[in-house]
């Protein structure tokens, strides 16, 4: 079973994740490396709950709210991750600042608040508006940093591309299992997971280059 495999590799990647995020943690002890062991170990969470049903069951958990909660504490940790090298970066705010840009940065609720509704066909209320809520509040964050704020630094515009990145493959992956239920590799689902999936060690990797680069 191509899912099994596919999620079992994610968890892989998620344990090496948490496990050099735990590590930068207790020898630097920076925000940065703390928000991303929550933000890797919260997703780390509903992954490994997912898994065991697979493994067990051969099928997707009946009760998937198990997992929606790790996930959304995940994309909580990622929202505040965002701030966080936003604080960091001493990126100052455009001043003065038009009402269009201002009020650009909205249309990422407008996008999740509209793919919520077309979820909610398929039930789910209260998750989708949850979903829509947080990956919502990321979009409008790198919106806003870029058409509110000055030129962002390297690892700010990495860590705000490797985010949009996740919010794309999160909705690229559930738009697909609305319309593709092939369980083999040819199901656009398991290509955003993919994704996703080379993204999250990344977040370790790049910022260090940006500054690196910067450095040099």
């Amino acid at each position: 079973m191509f899912e099994l495999s596919e999620n079992t590799v994610q968890v892989l990647i998620l344990c090496a994740c948490v496990g050099v995020a735990l590590y930068r943690s207790i020898r630097f002890g920076d925000k940065a490396s703390i928000l991303l062991l929550f933000f890797n170990g919260s997703y780390l969470m509903g992954d490994l709950y997912w898994l065991v049903c697979l493994y067990f069951f051969g099928e997707s958990p009946e009760l998937p709210i198990v997992s929606d909660l790790s996930w959304y504490g995940s994309f909580m940790f990622l929202l505040i991750l965002l701030r966080t090298e936003l604080a960091a970066s001493g990126v100052r705010k455009r001043t003065p600042g038009s009402i269009l840009r201002t009020a650009l940065p909205f249309i990422a609720f407008v996008f999740t608040g509209g793919m919520a509704v077309f979820f909610m066909q398929y039930g789910q209320i209260v998750a989708n508006i949850l979903y829509a809520f947080f990956l919502g509040y990321i979009l409008y964050t790198i919106y806003n940093i870029y058409w509110n704020y000055e030129k962002p630094t390297t690892r700010l515009k990495y860590v705000c591309i490797l985010a949009f990145i996740f919010c794309f493959s999160e909705y690229g992956a559930s738009v697909s299992s609305c319309f593709w239920e092939s369980p083999n590799i040819g199901n656009p689902y398991y290509w955003f997971n993919i994704l996703m999936t080379t993204s999250f060690p990344f977040y370790i990797v790049i910022p260090e280059l940006a500054e690196k680069e910067v450095a040099a």
